[in-house]
């Protein structure tokens, strides 16, 4: 599959692919790599991977780093392949915001688009008709994004272009949809979008608005916040969720979300390279996600806070400042994308999972009772991973999540070893799944959490702390869930007094509660999230105060009842 080549002339900040004293069969590769590249769409992690590379972030910024150390003959091959384009003619958009370039002769002439639906039209009226969609999906994708969503704008380019308007450049690329560069010592950008989308997924004017949205959502990325190499995941998934908020009647994002339902196991926030199957492309449903549990501020707080900490280190804290943890969020997020293809749910999880792909199992079991099995893994930082158990005529799906964001800042690649335990008896340390069947996570992990989903229906989560947690789990709380676990002090008699209020202050629970004894591990208390009428509560914030002795430990509980 063929997406975008995000194109960034970026000196500062950036890790490039090889080091300084790149030797000269590295700098011949990379050389040979990037042109390949600019002229076919291909490169070796292409053949590696069977399909053409979508992102050329480091590929590009490594050309770039060390432009001064290839040849003389290499430097003025590369030279034009890192030039801004100069055309034959332009528009302006409605907006004034936009100035759109083109040619009307050579390879880049947009005069073939004529069609037989279009066959009584003169070619300037089918070329004047293109343009002006091209501009309107332009002045679409700035209203969206700048007026509604309230991003600013990319800045001026001191008249790079002619002036300071924004330059959209309708080019003949090879194997990519568009690209969005920065000038050689400028900050402020220009996109160019593919003038001709035969043979991609998505064709025409749809390919033209659904590119540009995603490409102007990287001008505004690196025109006011920055670009991090090491964050390119993230940088591609805003841009490509964006065409879904911006265009959601263009699908064109379902056609690159096979890499991550394949290998849900690896970490979101690592890059692609010839090892690794992310690239940002397939993780769009992240976000639309997010947007859905949080609404689309949420991402708008994570790029605010991206030139301060690491783009996975943003995501939890937004989440954070939201009242809820990272990581019920991502195992929710393994259970949103069990429920796709065949196995969607209507009026459930994503809204067109029914067109997405179905998870892989990396590991599936087939198990026979009694007394219990274990299923010994590991799994990466900021991941999910699932397996199948078929236990008669019963299917159960552990999703077992890492939500260790810090170690994913060091090394996604990093494991951590766990053992899940499926019992037919209630046995100690066990969660009660159903009446027959009792499971326990035991991992190296300071922050796990696991759901199950028995027969495709999802039985709630369960969160596993070997550490001194000081939040409520699940956070927020719905009523899907059996419990709310409540961290607590140790106390010798195991008991306590649970005071719930509402956020003006009104008792509405009140009880002597018993500790849950987990091996290893904070005790807890439970509550069922119900006043003291066994009535669910309105969705809101909740304070809560634990009466231990001649101590009290406060917080704050967040009740989703939908």
């Amino acid at each position: 599959m063929i997406k975008y080549l995000l194109i960034i002339y970026f000196y500062v900040g950036c890790i490039g692919l090889f080091p300084q004293n790149t030797s000269k069969e590295q700098l011949d590769k990379l050389f040979n790599d990037f042109v390949k590249y600019k002229k076919t769409g291909i490169t070796d992690i292409s053949v590696t991977k069977h399909e053409p590379v979508k992102c050329g972030f480091v590929l590009v910024n490594s050309v770039r780093m060390n432009f001064n150390n290839f040849t003389y003959e290499q430097q003025q091959v590369l030279k034009p392949l890192l030039t801004r384009p100069v055309m034959q003619s332009s528009i302006v958009s409605p907006s004034g915001f936009f100035r759109i370039h083109y040619d009307t002769t050579g390879s880049n002439t947009l005069a073939y688009y004529t069609n037989a639906d279009l066959l009584h039209y003169s070619t300037q009226v089918i070329l004047q008709m293109y343009l002006d969609s091209v501009a309107i999906a332009a002045d679409s994708a700035y209203n969206f994004e700048v007026n509604y969503l309230g991003y600013p704008p990319p800045p001026p380019d001191d008249s790079a272009g002619g002036d300071n308007k924004y330059d959209i450049y309708l080019m003949n690329l090879y194997g990519e949809y568009g690209e969005t560069d920065f000038d050689v010592d400028k900050g402020p950008s220009y996109m160019i979008v593919n003038s001709d989308f035969a043979g991609f997924p998505t064709l025409g004017i749809y390919a033209v608005r659904v590119t540009v949205a995603h490409e102007f959502h990287h001008g505004i990325q690196v025109g006011n916040y920055i670009y991090r190499d090491t964050d390119a995941w993230f940088h591609e998934m805003t841009s490509t969720s964006m065409e879904h908020f911006v265009y959601p009647s263009i699908p064109d994002y379902v056609n690159y979300m096979s890499n991550y339902f394949k290998n849900p196991q690896r970490s979101i926030a690592e890059n692609i390279d010839d090892q690794h199957p992310y690239d940002g492309y397939d993780l769009a449903i992240w976000n639309i996600y997010m947007q859905i549990k949080f609404n689309y501020d949420i991402i708008k707080s994570q790029w605010e806070l991206m030139p301060q900490m690491r783009a996975i280190e943003a995501m939890n804290k937004t989440i954070v400042d939201k009242g809820s943890s990272f990581s019920q969020i991502l195992n929710e997020f393994g259970i949103w994308v069990y429920f796709t293809n065949s196995n969607a749910q209507q009026g459930k999880y994503f809204p067109e999972a029914a067109n997405y792909p179905l998870i892989a199992f990396p590991i599936s079991n087939s198990l026979q009772f009694p007394p219990y099995t274990p299923v010994n893994s590991f799994d990466y930082p900021v991941s999910n991973n699932f397996f199948n158990i078929s236990i008669g005529t019963d299917n159960l799906v552990p999703v077992i999540t890492n939500s260790d964001y810090e170690a994913a800042v060091v090394n996604t690649a990093s494991t951590f070893n766990f053992q899940y335990l499926l019992y037919n008896y209630n046995a100690a340390g066990t969660n009660n799944l159903v009446d027959k069947y009792y499971s326990k996570l035991n991992t190296t992990e300071s922050s796990s959490f696991n759901s199950e989903i028995l027969n495709d229906t999802w039985l709630g989560s369960t969160a596993v702390f070997n550490h001194n947690a000081d939040f409520t789990f699940p956070s927020p709380f719905n009523y899907s869930y059996s419990a709310l676990y409540i961290p607590v002090d140790q106390n010798s008699s195991g008991e306590y007094n649970l005071y719930v209020y509402s956020i003006g202050m009104k008792l509405v629970y009140s009880s002597i509660v018993s500790e849950i004894p987990l091996d290893g591990v904070k005790p807890v208390i439970t509550w069922n999230g119900k006043d003291n009428n066994n009535r669910k509560l309105s969705s809101g914030v909740y304070i809560y105060a634990v009466k231990s002795g001649n101590s009290v430990k406060k917080g704050k509980i967040v009740i989703f009842n939908e």
